[in-house]
């Protein structure tokens, strides 16, 4: 997944799309790594070194051609991030706590593979000029924070290897489960369609 990532910065007024309101979005350097809108979003988190249901997962995505994918956290290993080298789709990802003895590494390799990787969160910029963001969820607050700026009307986070499709205020709170589970539940992903806000759920066998 070879790509020329660049900074680019987004002072201007925007209108959210749930609640209509207008606000003044402050600067916000992003790191994309495709100019054209993106609208359709693999969601997969947990992946916890299953490297054959994560695998599956992303051809799954690759066929049904999504704009990215985002990973909400605890990949385990190197061992996953590092076959979305030559993935042609670009994807976004968050550290998650299992991640945490060695995220410096962990990172390094996934941004090496072309992944753009933050720490606590990311973002995704949308068609309509808003984001959404995304967190691994063990840190509360952060992911309450995320859920009240109004620049973000999705917030995904994983960490509880639970489905959750939740409205709260003006934003859509989506966890898609959990690939690698240690509780026995069905693998699953999800693909969110930000255009008509329509979410599926797909297991993986």
């Amino acid at each position: 997944m070879k790509r020329l990532l660049s900074a680019i910065t987004w002072p201007r007024r925007i209108r959210h799309p749930q609640s209509g309101s207008v606000f003044q979005a402050d600067s916000l350097v992003l790191q994309l790594a495709h100019r054209k809108d993106i609208m359709i979003i693999g969601l997969i988190s947990d992946t916890h070194d299953k490297a054959g249901p994560f695998l599956s997962a992303v051809n799954i995505l690759k066929e049904r051609k999504v704009d990215a994918i985002a990973h909400c956290g605890d990949f385990e290993t190197k061992q996953c991030p590092e076959q979305l080298e030559h993935l042609d789709i670009p994807v976004y990802a968050v550290a998650g706590n299992t991640d945490a003895r060695y995220v410096d590494d962990l990172i390094a390799s996934a941004r090496a593979a072309g992944v753009n990787m933050e720490r606590e969160k990311n973002v995704i910029p949308l068609s309509n000029g808003l984001f959404l963001a995304m967190t691994h969820e063990h840190d509360r607050k952060m992911l309450g924070d995320l859920i009240a700026d109004a620049r973000y009307p999705y917030v995904c986070h994983g960490h509880t290897h639970r489905l959750r499709d939740e409205m709260i205020g003006n934003t859509r709170v989506i966890c898609p489960g959990g690939l690698g589970s240690y509780t026995g539940s069905t693998p699953t992903i999800a693909i969110l369609d930000t255009e008509t806000d329509n979410l599926e759920i797909i297991n993986i066998n």
